[in-house]
């Protein structure tokens, strides 16, 4: 089992899998249950910052948050502190599944300039 399906395990066991548990879970207890997948510290930081976006922005819900138009979702997802292209990317394509193929298949060099 590789680090990250150790840390999804890990949240799963401790039944915190949902963002309203995360967001209240404190920080150094978060980092303590996805220390498997490294640079936990960091990791917690970005993931808190990922979960006030889906609660500022889509009301705390991932239903909404990947109902958005793909270009703007990913201009959100860039906003956050922390979140990259290819993470943002990673989201569009893996949490929100087929839907963002598309955007995947476009060449990279053509992609707006969202940062």
């Amino acid at each position: 089992m590789g680090n990250v399906e150790k840390t999804i395990a890990s949240l799963q066991r401790e039944h915190v899998l949902n963002l309203s548990r995360l967001n209240s879970m404190p920080s150094k207890r978060l980092a303590s249950l996805i220390r498997p997948s490294g640079y936990f510290n960091i990791k917690t930081r970005r993931l808190k910052n990922l979960i006030v976006l889906i609660r500022d922005h889509y009301c705390g819900s991932l239903k909404r948050m990947f109902a958005d138009v793909a270009m703007e979702l990913r201009a959100n997802l860039l906003g956050v502190n922390g979140i990259g292209p290819e993470t943002a990317d990673s989201i569009l394509l893996y949490a929100g599944e087929s839907r963002f193929l598309w955007w995947m298949l476009i060449p990279k060099g053509s992609w707006p300039d969202m940062a």
